[in-house]
């Protein structure tokens, strides 16, 4: 009987051990995650001490439906590697990504950005990035479309009426930002913001859902050809030019290529100031690398891309493919 107790004690210790050694795991696998979702890992430096976040935008006023980037730097100001974690969209959270308030309009709304189908489903954008100290980091959000958080609905335009507006990054939240949102005043645009549809919204931030393609196919093409002039037409060539490249992986050698140049070009020569500029050219040079002989194109591209756009979060990885001059061997003797 003594014996059968001492087992039974021995056990129950066993048991109680087992439950406080997963407790443990548990807390230090939380914190961990914990850690990534405020923007750092391991080592021992937090996202309020290792790493800065600073939130611009360009100047307005912007347009109805017209979309607001915002351009993020991560810095790392510790003296240890950080791992912080890129702003994917369509998290929504207890705050979501961005919040949104209207001039003396109380609280504002929290939205969460928009993410396609294949990105929802699949998690895609989730994966951090490592920041040696002293290290930087650039990303660009569209303030475009979003879903309210805790409400579930639709897609929606964030900026549907005009006003003036403050945006508050969850991020960054003592860094509001002001837009100010027009009418459209020419008739071109207002027709072109007619045009500019949440499904032509969609494929400009890169929805290849099919249903959802077509529609918005048409009614970019015709903002393209019918409304150049217009606010909304680099929106649409850009829309055009990632919707062809997702469709076929668009190369110089293939039957898209002139169409998918016609639609860079565009924004290219005719809005040398424009947001998208910079990312017109990166696209476009990346294409004629694909292209036999095409490498002298892509080196002018991204020589025109580095004096024009000499700031450009692009320009560090991009010069390592295209502005590296190539190895020549040495005769020999």
């Amino acid at each position: 009987m003594r014996r059968f107790k001492l087992i039974m004690i021995v056990a129950s210790l066993a048991v109680a051990c087992a439950f406080l050694c997963a407790d443990a795991r548990t807390k230090v696998s939380a914190t961990s995650r914990a850690a990534v979702a405020d923007g750092t890992t391991q080592p021992a430096a937090t996202a309020a001490v290792g790493a800065r976040i600073s939130v611009q935008t360009q100047k307005g006023p912007f347009l109805i439906k017209e979309p607001v980037p915002l351009d993020i730097t991560w810095e790392n100001v510790s003296e240890k590697p950080l791992m912080i974690k890129p702003i994917r969209g369509g998290q929504g959270g207890s705050d979501g990504e961005v919040t949104v308030k209207k001039k003396d309009a109380g609280k504002g709304t929290s939205y969460g950005l928009f993410v396609t189908r294949r990105e929802e489903i699949a998690l895609i954008g989730y994966k951090p990035v490592s920041l040696k100290p002293g290290g930087k980091y650039r990303q660009r959000l569209w303030v475009l479309l979003g879903r309210k958080v805790g409400a579930g609905g639709p897609w929606e335009f964030i900026f549907a009426t005009p006003g003036h507006y403050e945006v508050v990054l969850s991020r960054a939240p003592k860094q509001p930002l002001r837009v100010h949102i027009s009418r459209p005043k020419t008739d071109e645009d207002k027709t072109a913001s007619a045009l500019f549809s949440e499904p032509a919204a969609k494929m400009f931030l890169g929805e290849n859902y099919r249903t959802i393609a077509k529609v918005g196919q048409e009614a970019l093409q015709d903002i393209f050809r019918n409304h150049a002039k217009s606010t909304y037409a680099p929106y649409a060539a850009m829309g055009m030019a990632k919707y062809l490249l997702r469709r076929t992986k668009v190369s110089a050698r293939n039957a898209d290529f002139p169409a998918f140049k016609n639609y860079l070009e565009r924004i290219i020569e005719k809005h040398p100031k424009h947001v998208l500029h910079a990312e017109a050219l990166y696209r476009l040079a990346r294409a004629y690398l694909h292209q036999d002989n095409g490498r002298t194109k892509a080196r002018e591209l991204g020589l025109r891309l580095r004096k024009e756009h000499p700031d450009n979060p692009i320009l560090p990885d991009f010069g390592k493919i295209i502005l590296k001059p190539r190895k020549t061997s040495k005769p020999k003797g």
